[in-house]
This record gives structure tokens, C-alpha cells and sequence, in this order.
């Protein structure tokens, strides 16, 4: 989809800075609580527009963690895209 509209990909631009345990029965503080401080930004993105791209949502915390990171490190604005979301 990115050639196809003429958009750069970086799949390295987010990094895990440590592991955490999976997320499937944590309740939504859990969610939150289990994504703060993970990620780190390892690209440049001063002044540009990110899409984020997921498979799937729950609560939105781990997007809203990795936007906040973007947004820190200089993201002109993130956009998130989710593919499947729980209803």
C-alpha cells in the first residue's frame, strides 16, 4: 500500500526498549500501565507526518504510547490505522 501511494515505510522507526508481558487479559489500567515507557523513537521524524499501523485495538494504549513517543521526538502529527478494533 505505501508504494502504491507513494509513502515512505520505516518498520524500525519505533523500538521496544524492554519486554512486557502480553496484554490479552489485562484489564484497560493494565493496558496503559504495561505500554508507559516502553518504546523509544530510533528515526528521524522532525516535522513529518507518521502513520502508525495496527492490527488490532483494544484500548488504543499502546498507539497512544507510541504517538506520544513520535510526538516527543519531533512528529509533525501521528495518525494511527487500525485494521481490526474490539467493539
Amino acid at each position: 500500500m505505501s508504494k502504491k501511494l507513494g509513502l515512505e515505510i520505516d518498520q524500525r522507526l519505533l523500538v521496544r526498549a524492554r519486554n512486557t508481558p502480553p496484554q490479552v487479559n489485562a484489564s484497560r489500567d493494565d493496558r496503559r500501565e504495561n505500554v508507559q515507557n516502553i518504546f523509544r523513537c530510533d528515526g528521524q521524524v522532525d516535522k513529518r507526518a507518521v502513520i502508525l499501523v495496527d492490527d488490532f485495538a483494544t484500548t488504543g494504549s499502546t498507539l497512544s504510547a507510541c504517538a506520544t513517543v513520535l510526538k516527543a521526538a519531533g512528529a509533525a502529527s501521528v495518525w494511527g490505522l487500525v485494521l481490526a478494533r474490539e467493539s
